[in-house]
This record gives structure tokens, sequence and C-alpha cells, in this order.
């Protein structure tokens, strides 16, 4: 198996890739023509977009197989984590969290879509890290994937755009 398979394989893109990104870039799509924008114009800013949101995903599904490596074990799962090194662990999680950073110097303009993003990263921190651990405390845990796969990324997406075509939040765009 070549290495970008290794890597789709270990931060789960299937899993997320199509049915969680797209709608994203979607809704920055969406808000550029709002604006007036044309998509094309706004290639740079969709592109940063992406990135940005699929560094999230990627921590989401980095740091949940490796807070579940224990539970998986005791049910018999596969997990991507599971056969690691706590180096490696540590490594390719902090390796995307520098990537995470980069990505939030490209909007240091706007304080908004930064507490956005973080809180985006922080969510998913919150769903599997204990003793917090979202995940085992019912309605919580939904409340939180509904946070951070769908609300928290869909506003990034709209103040990302805005802020890159340097134009307000449209208020059709807040109904």
């Amino acid at each position: 198996m070549n290495v970008f398979h290794r890597l789709t394989d270990l931060i789960r893109a299937g899993d997320w890739w199509i049915y969680k990104v797209s709608p994203i870039v979607a809704t920055g799509i969406a808000t550029s023509l709002l604006l007036g924008k044309s998509p094309v114009s706004m290639i740079g800013t969709l592109a940063l977009l992406l990135v940005a949101i699929s560094l999230v995903a990627t921590f989401a599904s980095l740091i949940n197989d490796t807070c579940d490596i224990e539970e998986d074990r005791i049910a018999g799962k596969s997990n991507q984590m599971a056969d690691k090194s706590r180096l490696y662990i540590a490594a390719i999680i902090s390796i995307c969290l520098g990537c995470g950073g980069l990505a939030l110097s490209q909007f240091s303009q706007s304080v908004l879509a930064q507490v956005v993003y973080i809180s985006n990263w922080a969510i998913f921190a919150l769903y599997s890290i204990a003793p917090v651990r979202l995940k085992n405390r019912g309605l919580l845990g939904v409340v939180a994937m509904g946070l951070g796969e769908c609300m928290l990324p869909h506003l990034f997406a709209g103040l990302l755009v805005c802020l890159r075509a340097d134009l307000a939040i449209p208020t059709s765009w807040l109904s």
C-alpha cells in the first residue's frame, strides 16, 4: 500500500471526506454567490477552507482513535492507532496541530473566524479526551458532534469567505 493510501486510512478520510467536507465547501461557494462574488474569484479562499476543515477532520479522527484504543480493543473493533507507538501518535497529532496553526494564521484579521475555528478543534478534543469525553455523555455527545461536524464548520465557511471578500456577512446568510 502506498503512502497516500496509508495516510487516508489512518485519518479515516473515507468516513468524512465526501459526506462532511464537500457540503462545507458548498457553503463557502453559496456564501460567495450571496456576496455577488464569483466562486472562481474566491478559489484561493475556497482552497484555504478545504485545507482548514480537512485539518480539523483529520484531528478529529486522530484524537478519537487515539482515545478509543482500549475501548476498541475490548470491543474487538479495528483502530488505526492501536499498533502505533506513543511517539508516532504524538508526532502525527503535533503535525496536525501545527498545520492547523498555520491555517489559523491565514485569517488572523478576524477574531470571530479564529474563535470559531479553534472552537471546532476544541469540541472534538472535548468529545474524545477524558475526563470530559463528551462521547460517553449521551445528549452532550450528540450536541458536540452536531457542533463539530455541522454548525461550526459551516459558520466558519461563511465567515472565512466574507473575511476574504472584505464584506460583511449578509443577513440572508444568517436566516
